[in-house]
């Protein structure tokens, strides 16, 4: 019986490179054209108050995916920033083909102590997210110019490496900083990064968290937050002190620091809220004391 012959042929070699040519090109258009289609031109960034969107954008967008709508919304979602001063992650939303929206997390920093000239920044909890020394500070006038703070930076060896041999990140950002109280009058042992302040009474970052929210709420942000040994606070605005007394009746107090304080303009002196209740009738502000 004679050897079946099969009805498969070798396609000669020129041809077998063209349909592969072929079948690359075609690859090549598809992906050029779905990179083109879905490119990225147009960014909104919301919840950003520490950094510029500028720079929350060149802090989210440094991918292989950062400028392709669909692969950043489906395949890097959620950006984790932690290693940024006082940011924690970005979650990315897909609006159009073209456009994305940045939702900023940021870490919540509800004031900082100073201790040998360096400021300590600290969360609800106590815990110390972040140091800057004097000489890294550049303040602003203005907390409502985001971007005029800190000067952050990593530099490498000019190679785009430190000196381990990994890659670093070069850019700079400003985390604006003038929103956040100095804390003065807490008793602590030590402080560091990556550890909480060990204070006598842990309760008070309660306290500071509700005074942080009606400063913010107001926009009446201090110099200085001055704690005495019975928990009692001290607003310091300049030349004028207000005498806060204890957290009872804090928002009620705030409420009246909020209206009184536009009128204190200029004045030096203290204005007593140490003792008001719901039944307090006037609010003494006893001048040049």
């Amino acid at each position: 019986m004679g050897k079946r012959k099969s009805g498969y042929r070798k396609l000669p070699q020129k041809t077998f490179r063209l349909l592969i040519g072929s079948v690359i090109g075609v690859v090549l258009l598809g992906a050029l054209l779905f990179w083109g289609l879905f490119y990225i031109t147009d960014v909104e960034v919301v919840g950003n108050t520490r950094y510029t969107e500028k720079e929350v954008e060149d802090m989210a967008l440094d991918s292989f995916f950062s400028h392709n709508s669909i692969l950043l919304s489906r395949f890097q979602k959620h950006i984790y920033l932690g290693d940024i001063p006082f940011m924690e992650s970005v979650d990315v939303e897909y609006l159009n083909r073209n456009k994305i929206r940045l939702h900023v997390n940021e870490k919540k920093i509800i004031g900082y102590v100073r201790q040998d000239e360096v400021d300590y920044y600290f969360d609800k909890d106590g815990m110390v997210l972040e140091s800057f020394s004097a000489s890294e500070r550049q303040g602003t006038e203005d907390p409502s110019v985001i971007g005029n703070g800190l000067i952050v930076t990593n530099e490498g060896n000019g190679n785009g490496e430190n000196d381990d041999g990994n890659m670093t990140d070069s850019t700079t950002f400003r985390p604006a900083l003038t929103n956040v109280s100095l804390i003065t009058g807490l008793k602590y042992e030590s402080v560091a990064v990556g550890q909480r302040l060990t204070v006598e009474t842990p309760a008070v970052f309660n306290t500071i968290l509700a005074l942080t929210r009606m400063i913010d709420k107001y926009e009446i942000q201090p110099d200085q937050v001055e704690f005495s040994d019975d928990q009692s606070m001290i607003l310091h605005y300049g030349s004028v002190k207000i005498l806060l007394g204890t957290d009872s009746n804090l928002e009620e107090k705030m409420t009246r620091v909020a209206a009184i304080l536009p009128k204190l303009s200029g004045m030096s002196g203290v204005l007593h809220l140490e003792d008001f209740t719901d039944d307090t009738q006037n609010i003494i502000f006893d001048p040049n004391s």
